[in-house]
């Protein structure tokens, strides 16, 4: 396309240059390799949290109570919507669904 980058501070980068180009590359790649490392270490990090049991992710909203739940389950069998429960019980969609698969949320 023609385009080239010229740098006008004292790295002296400049892309028209065959020297130019090979350090543009080169920080090109080790800007890469450092991505993978900290992809690496999050992916780590996250089995390490797992392995000890360590909840991820956001605090549930509510915890229903097991009288909640029957409820829920009641009036689910009485043709309500997962969402219009949801909204009833002030508790996340998630957890309105866990109750009606298993009576746990």
């Amino acid at each position: 396309m023609g385009i080239a980058f010229v740098s006008l501070k004292q790295e002296g980068l400049d892309t028209t240059t065959s020297s130019g180009r090979l350090l543009f590359n080169i920080v090109g790649s080790v800007a890469e390799f450092e991505r993978d490392l900290i992809k690496q270490r999050v992916a780590c990090g996250l089995a390490e949290a797992r392995r000890r049991g360590t909840r991820l992710g956001r605090p549930p909203i509510k915890k229903l109570s097991p009288e909640e739940i029957a409820q829920i389950r009641a009036e689910r069998k009485q043709g309500k919507t997962l969402r219009e429960l949801a909204t009833a019980t002030g508790a996340s969609l998630w957890a309105v669904h866990q109750a009606v698969r298993s009576g746990q949320a």
